[in-house]
């Protein structure tokens, strides 16, 4: 299932890469390739390891017409197979960090006492901060998975085209 890739071809994949102005609309993003960037978002690497992002993944082309129209009228929006939406979480407080430690405790089987230190700490720091702060921490981390997924999207020769900026 995954390809072992020389840095050869991972440099090369990355000189593939650019930003689509146009999309071929006969040439849809196939269920596999999808899940792929899925699994890719999820396993993207963020600060803390909180993952305060979510994907939305946007296939319905009467959606997409509104989307355009809030992008500035952007045709890839619309031309795309698929837009993948990255979003931010509105409120990171404490109830989201246990969430996050409760959940590392069931999958990895981590005991409380390695997570409490840490967890009260991260509890602590997002209650006590500007929620500007905690806003602008999330945003960066968005770009963070906004950019592996132009890395797998070359690797897999996916157009992309990265936009910011939906009204």
């Amino acid at each position: 299932m995954y390809k072992i890739r020389t840095t050869m071809d991972v440099i090369s994949s990355l000189k593939w890469r650019y930003a689509t102005k146009k999309f071929d609309a006969d040439k849809l993003l196939t269920e596999e390739k999808l899940d792929i960037l899925k699994e890719a978002f999820n396993l993207t690497a963020t600060s803390y390891g909180l993952q305060p992002v979510r994907m939305v993944v946007v296939s319905d082309k009467a959606l997409q017409q509104r989307l355009k129209e809030a992008a500035m009228n952007q045709s890839q929006v619309l031309d795309a197979s698929h837009v993948l939406i990255i979003c931010v979480e509105r409120k990171v407080e404490a109830p989201f960090v246990t969430n996050y430690f409760d959940r590392v405790k069931e999958v990895r089987e981590t005991p409380d006492a390695i997570l409490k230190p840490f967890r009260e700490m991260l509890e602590q720091k997002f209650d006590n901060q500007p929620k500007s702060d905690t806003r602008e921490w999330a945003i960066r981390q968005a770009y963070l998975t906004l950019g592996n997924l132009l890395t797998v999207c070359a690797l897999e020769e996916i157009d992309a085209c990265p936009m910011e900026g939906f009204e």
